[in-house]
């Protein structure tokens, strides 16, 4: 699996609507991001303006989902879900060899520092 998210402009974010994150090796959409411009709003808490993310994506019929100011942290977030799920389908692949079962645990050693006599 390798996704693709694409790189939205200013003037495509205007257009209200959401744009398709590809899956590379099969072609399907797996996923949106949508762009809106970008909202201030102020907090209760502090005086200073807040800015709300204004890209949001959804990975997988919503069940990866997350919020960010930048498109390279979607690209990001889509490549941490790429590599998730790439290790969870691949584990039944490539099944390691069974282990050999564990030697028995070393005897402690003795923690007293003065020379045997």
């Amino acid at each position: 699996m390798r996704l693709k998210v694409p790189k939205i402009d200013g003037r495509s974010r205007r257009a209200l609507h959401d744009h398709d994150v590809v899956d590379l090796d099969t072609g399907a959409s797996v996923g949106t991001l949508e762009s809106r411009l970008g909202e201030t709003w102020l907090d209760t808490k502090d005086p200073a303006r807040t800015r709300i993310p204004s890209r949001t994506i959804a990975l997988f019929n919503g069940k990866y989902k997350g919020r960010f100011k930048t498109h390279d942290e979607c690209v990001a977030f889509a490549a941490g879900v790429e590599a998730v799920l790439n290790h969870i389908t691949s584990a039944g692949r490539n099944e390691l060899p069974a282990r050999e079962p564990r030697p028995e645990a070393p005897k402690r050693l003795s923690m007293n520092l003065r020379p045997s006599q």
